[in-house]
């Protein structure tokens, strides 16, 4: 709970694949506990099929969602694991808090 999945492209995934993982994440629940989602770099996805994707799959769970290239493959910056974070998307800001 209150968690914040960060997720992005290592292999240069069609579509297909993303939306087959998505379902499979969706299936098995991982969205509905959710405060938030970050996705990093998609390398071979259009911003246009992440805004799609976005609009299956979690439009309808009113939390925030970002995407950023600033972490992924072709970043390397760490997320800090277990901090609290706040994800402002009329700023456009992802901050980590430190405890």
């Amino acid at each position: 709970d209150d968690a914040i999945l960060c997720i992005e492209d290592h292999s240069h995934t069609s579509e297909e694949m993303i939306r087959y993982w998505f379902s499979v994440l969706r299936e098995k629940g991982t969205f509905q506990s959710l405060k938030g989602m970050i996705f990093g770099a998609f390398t071979a996805t259009s911003a246009n099929t992440l805004h799609n994707i976005y609009i299956d799959f979690f439009q309808d769970l009113n939390i925030p969602v970002v995407q950023t290239d600033v972490f992924g493959t072709k970043h390397y910056c760490p997320i800090p694991l277990g901090t609290k974070c706040t994800i402002d998307t009329t700023q456009k800001i992802i901050t980590f808090h430190h405890a």
